[in-house]
């Protein structure tokens, strides 16, 4: 028997669109957002506000007088783009934009990028003051994860 609103094969078709969004969707879907620092670094946590701080070139030092030296994926990179969104509350274009006016106007650099989480991942374990954010999966024992406070 036929339904009077949607056949066999229209539910059919729905379901394989469906499966293949999800299927498109799923490494997306299970990204979880952390921050990494070196391993030398006493720090836990970071609240949203002082990542922003520190992304946005005015916080420089960690407490323990460290220089920050925070490093960012690629603009096109989606995990990226969730940073700057969730984290920053800013889109990937406005904060390019945001450093081309902080270069010429002579106020700071930018964090350095990286077009892979491990790329990003070497520079910390590198670096003292090196600071990244990967999915959570990506994440090496050269590193420490640490925490994102959300209080806002």
């Amino acid at each position: 028997m036929r339904s009077r609103y949607f056949s066999s094969r229209s539910l059919l078709k729905a379901s394989i669109v469906a499966l293949a969004l999800s299927l498109a969707f799923a490494d997306k879907a299970f990204a979880e957002l952390i921050v990494i620092v070196n391993k030398d670094n006493p720090a836990t946590a970071f609240r949203a506000a002082d990542l922003r701080r520190i992304y946005n070139g005015g916080k420089r030092m960690f407490e323990n007088g460290v220089v920050i030296q925070p490093a960012n994926l690629a603009s096109d990179n989606p995990l990226g783009k969730d940073f700057f969104i969730s984290v920053l509350h800013i889109d990937a274009e406005s904060y390019r934009l945001f450093w081309v006016r902080m270069i010429f106007s002579g106020k700071g650099r930018p964090p350095v990028e990286f077009e892979t989480e491990q790329e990003a991942i070497k520079f910390v374990a590198a670096n003292k003051g090196g600071l990244a954010f990967v999915d959570s999966p990506n994440a090496t024992d050269a590193v420490k994860t640490v925490k994102i406070i959300f209080d806002d």
